[in-house]
C-alpha cells in the first residue's frame, strides 16, 4: 500500500513536470521570435537611417545650387521688371516704336550677362498673352557676347556657329511660344517645371510687371531657365520632389511630369500631410506607399526662394526581396 503511494506521487510529480515542459517550451519560443522580429527591425531601421544620410547629402547639395543659382537669376531679372522702355511698352498700346526700345533693351542686357542658366525671356501682358520672347542663346552668341568673349577669353565665333546658334533660338522660341498656349495664361507669380519637344527640361519663373504707382498689374515676366543649371545633376536612385511651401503645388517631381503644378497633398497625402503638420526647424523624415512602392522622404525647407526639397527613395532595392519572403 506503501509503495502505491510513493508510485503515485512520482507519477503525478512527472505530470507536473511535464506540463511545465510545455510553458517553457512557449515561452522560449515567444522570446526567440522576439529577439528575431527585434533584430529585423533593427536592421531594417538602419537601412533607412543610411538612406536618409545619403539623401541630406544629396538635399544638401541640390539646396546649394538653388540658393546660388536661383538667387543670382532672381536679382540679375529684377531689372527686367522696372525697365522704363518696358513698363511704357505694357502700359501703352505696344506700339512698334516701343518694342523696339524693348527689343533693344533685351538685346543689351542679354548680350552682358553671363550667365548660361537662361534659356528664354518672356513678356506677357496683362491678360497673360505673349508680346515678345527672346531666345537667350540668340543673343548670348551674337555680336555682343561674341565681341565680350574675345575680349575676355581670345575666342572667336565662326559665321557656321553663329547661324547654328540662330537656328537653335528661333527652334526653341518657337516651342517656349506653344508651350505658353498650351499651359494657360498665369495670373501671378509662380514656378513650375516643363518639358520642351527635344526632351529641354527648363525651370519657369513668373513675376508681375506693376506700375509704379498704382500697383496694377501691367504684364508679367517669364524666365525659362536651364534645369540643370539651377538643380545640379541628379542621382538616378534618389528622386526629387520641389513644391512651393506656401501652397503646396509641385514645382518638379522626377517620379511623375503630369504632377506639375497640382498640390502635393493630393498627389501624395501622407507626405503632404507630414509637411503641412510639421513644425521643423531643420529636416523631416517620412515613409509612405504610392502606387504599390514603399518610398523613404527626407525633406528641407529654403528661406529664398520659398520651396521644398525632397528626396524619394524607393525602398523595394533595399528590403523588397526580405518583403517578399515575409520577413517584413
Amino acid at each position: 500500500m506503501k509503495a502505491q503511494t510513493v508510485e503515485g506521487t512520482r507519477f503525478r510529480q512527472s505530470l507536473i513536470r511535464t506540463h511545465y515542459f510545455r510553458a517553457i517550451f512557449v515561452l522560449a519560443v515567444a522570446a526567440f521570435a522576439a529577439l528575431f522580429i527585434g533584430f529585423y527591425k533593427l536592421v531594417f531601421s538602419a537601412i533607412g537611417d543610411a538612406l536618409a544620410v545619403q539623401s541630406s547629402f544629396f538635399v544638401e547639395r541640390v539646396r546649394h545650387n538653388v540658393e546660388t543659382g536661383y538667387q543670382r537669376v532672381y536679382r540679375e531679372t529684377s531689372t527686367l521688371l522696372v525697365n522704363r522702355a518696358v513698363v511704357r511698352y505694357l502700359s501703352a498700346a505696344e506700339s512698334p516704336k516701343g518694342r523696339q526700345r524693348v527689343d533693344d533693351f533685351i538685346s543689351w542686357w542679354l548680350g552682358e550677362v553671363d550667365n548660361p542658366a537662361y534659356a528664354a525671356l518672356t513678356y506677357l501682358n496683362a491678360g497673360g498673352q505673349v508680346v515678345a520672347l527672346y531666345p537667350a542663346q540668340k543673343y548670348l552668341d551674337g555680336p555682343a557676347g561674341a565681341s565680350r568673349e574675345q575680349s575676355n577669353q581670345k575666342l572667336s565665333v565662326t559665321a557656321m556657329q553663329a547661324t547654328e546658334s540662330a537656328a537653335s533660338g528661333a527652334t526653341l522660341a518657337s516651342m517656349v511660344r506653344r508651350s505658353w498656349a498650351e499651359l494657360g495664361p498665369p495670373n501671378g507669380a509662380d514656378a513650375y517645371t516643363l518639358a520642351l519637344p527635344d526632351s529641354t527640361l527648363l525651370l519657369r519663373t513668373i513675376r508681375p510687371i506693376l506700375a509704379r504707382r498704382s500697383g496694377a498689374t501691367l504684364g508679367f515676366l517669364g524666365v525659362d531657365l536651364h534645369f540643370e543649371h539651377i538643380f545640379g545633376a541628379m542621382e538616378s536612385d534618389r528622386k526629387l520632389l520641389v513644391s512651393q511651401r506656401a501652397s503646396g503645388a509641385i514645382i518638379f517631381d522626377a517620379l511623375a511630369a503630369a504632377h506639375r503644378r497640382k498640390d502635393i497633398a493630393a498627389v501624395y497625402p501622407t507626405l503632404g500631410r507630414a509637411l503641412s503638420e510639421s513644425a521643423r526647424a531643420e529636416s523631416l523624415k517620412v515613409e509612405f506607399h504610392h502606387e504599390e512602392a514603399d518610398y523613404s522622404a527626407y525633406a528641407v525647407d529654403l528661406e529664398d526662394p520659398p520651396w521644398t526639397l525632397t528626396a524619394l527613395v524607393d525602398k523595394t532595392s533595399y528590403v523588397g526581396g526580405a518583403s517578399g519572403t515575409g520577413l517584413v
